[in-house]
């Protein structure tokens, strides 16, 4: 099965791959992907159970090797760019664990409104002892923003056929579930984090421990849903294009 859709093409400079959020096609990143300039080749991943109810990744780690395995494929060396968007960030993060670890070059990984989901008992990349994000207050903040993406998630999912909604709802579910019980390794490559005021300060913490060359974070308006959409994804292609160009 390919898992990939090629959003941009026809174009120079190393490719965009992107993961989307849980249970979420390639449609949703269409609109971010044409607005980045300059144009190059960029790819959203596919989820495998979402194309396929037989198939159903057990792990983010195995979602990973499936993502590097389709990645591979059309750039069989680096230095890669990846992003992810929401939930997308857990296993884009697993992929550039991957790669680092075959002795690839990530050149930047890309975090959009992306929550610390999977990385709380993670060790820090300067020491051994583990992030203390699963406070009270990271719990209480990290449940409401979860909740509110799962409500908005079902409101899209209303008008469709209900077989298609439960499989939609089944693999948002499982999505999550993997999120959780994921934990996260330190990387080299940098990480840049673009996200809202949406959301709690709190549920995006600890990113900045998980890789050794540099992290960087920008504020933009919108919500998680708003910035993939005309306006606001104008501003969300601006940061991207100026990271891309930062990076390369």
């Amino acid at each position: 099965m390919k898992l990939s859709v090629t959003l941009v093409e026809n174009c120079s400079g190393p490719p965009l791959f992107i993961v989307p959020s849980a249970a979420t096609t390639s449609l949703s990143l269409t609109l971010l992907a044409r607005s980045i300039s300059p144009p190059r080749p960029i790819h959203s991943f596919v989820f495998p159970d979402l194309e396929d109810k037989r198939i159903e990744p057990q792990t983010v780690e195995e979602m990973g090797t499936q993502f590097v395995s389709e990645m591979k494929s059309i750039q069989p060396e680096g230095p890669y760019f990846l992003a992810g968007h929401c939930f997308g960030a857990t296993p884009a993060m697993e992929v550039v664990t991957q790669l680092e670890a075959a002795g690839e070059t990530v050149a930047l990984l890309i975090l959009i409104e992306s929550f610390s989901v999977g990385i709380a008992e993670t060790a820090v990349a300067e020491s051994t002892q583990p992030l203390k994000l699963y406070s009270s207050e990271y719990g209480e903040d990290l449940g409401k923003a979860a909740t509110e993406i799962v409500t908005q998630i079902g409101s899209k999912l209303s008008l469709l056929p209900i077989d298609i909604r439960d499989h939609f709802t089944r693999v948002t579910t499982h999505h999550l579930h993997l999120a959780f019980s994921y934990r996260a390794k330190p990387i080299t490559a940098p990480i840049f984090q673009i996200r809202t005021t949406q959301h709690p300060e709190t549920v995006f913490k600890g990113w900045d421990h998980l890789t050794t060359d540099g992290y960087i974070e920008r504020l933009i308006g919108g919500t998680t849903d708003s910035i993939l959409q005309a306006p606001d994804v104008t501003t969300l292609a601006n940061e991207i294009s100026d990271a891309l160009i930062r990076f390369s």
